[in-house]
């Protein structure tokens, strides 16, 4: 990959989100919609109360829109492409989700940590059917070892305890 391929969407996903961001945080002021901090909290910490949330709504939207223009641009638009920004727009409607409970309940509440888990396993779960239905190997490669496939990674891992996802054994 050539470095123009790299910097052209980097460099417009930066535009984008330079030109929208300003923009959306003005938006959010303007509504007065924003972060409520919580009472117990330090003192200091008061401040941030009513400061804009939910900008990553804008980063994702710049990342999504320059893929997709440099992707057609490119003719590189490939399935690949289209799983990736759907796992990022997924986890991206899981933050949004979870700010925007926490604004309109005006709480610094959001959503449970298992629904978030519930939203990220279906994510995964919706991966792993179109990556193996389009016929990609579960191989990575792993530096100074060469490919390895990550079913069998994972399996060792899990065996050994360093999954995050597995009791460890005993």
């Amino acid at each position: 990959m050539q470095l123009a391929q790299m910097l052209i969407p980097a460099v417009s996903a930066f535009a984008i989100t330079v030109i929208l961001l300003p923009l959306f945080i003005g938006f959010m002021r303007m509504k007065h919609e924003g972060q409520t901090i919580r009472d117990e909290g330090p003192k200091w910490h008061a401040k941030k109360n009513g400061t804009p949330t939910m900008g990553g709504v804008v980063f994702i939207l710049a990342i999504v829109v320059s893929a997709i223009w440099v992707g057609a641009w490119t003719r590189q638009l490939t399935l690949s492409v289209w799983v990736a920004l759907f796992i990022l727009v997924l986890y991206g409607v899981l933050g949004f989700v979870d700010d925007f409970v926490k604004v309109v309940n005006h709480r610094n509440l959001g959503l449970r940590a298992w629904q978030k888990l519930l939203g990220q396993l279906i994510g995964a779960a919706v991966f792993l059917i179109v990556f193996l239905h389009a016929g990609f190997t579960p191989v990575i490669t792993v530096p100074f070892v060469g490919p390895v496939n990550s079913v069998l990674l994972y399996t060792c891992l899990r065996r050994s305890g360093w999954s995050a996802l597995a009791t460890p054994s005993t």
